[in-house]
């Protein structure tokens, strides 16, 4: 089952690599349903699919979920840090990339003050994340260490 999943997740990231290569050059265009695989704007799709290629082909070679577990994990603090990073940066930048009446949930908060939710948001999705790191790590740790 959990090798099924790899595979799929491969071959998910295979088609989403050639998808972006083969289609109109539309860089900074949003893509809300690949959030969870840490793709925002369609100029991460190259990049980070060819990241969760080789982690799924490893983890696939090495018949190990925990791996790629802790490859997850990895990946996902380094970026829930760098959007932690740029919403802090954004608060107190001239250039407005983000204007805050175009931010999901914007119409609940006054301003940009969206900018110090969405900062907290990642604060948080980093703190968990930083977590399951830790935890995926030690296990790895054990599992070949004891």
């Amino acid at each position: 089952m959990i090798n099924f999943f790899l595979l799929f997740f491969l071959l998910l990231n295979i088609f989403l690599f050639c998808f972006y290569i083969f289609s109109p050059k539309e860089d900074f265009k949003l893509t809300p349903y690949l959030f969870l695989l840490g793709m925002f704007v369609k100029v991460d799709i190259p990049l980070i699919s060819i990241f969760w290629i080789v982690s799924s082909i490893f983890a696939l070679y090495l018949n190990n979920f925990l791996i790629f577990s802790t490859l997850f994990f990895g990946f996902w603090s380094i970026r829930s840090l760098g959007e932690v990073v740029y919403w802090l940066l954004q608060q107190f930048s001239l250039v407005k990339r983000n204007p805050p009446e175009k931010l999901y949930f914007s119409s609940c908060f006054k301003g940009e003050s969206i900018w110090i939710v969405y900062q907290v948001f990642w604060q948080v999705i980093f703190v968990f994340v930083l977590l399951g790191f830790l935890i995926c790590g030690l296990l790895l740790y054990k599992s070949y260490f004891s």
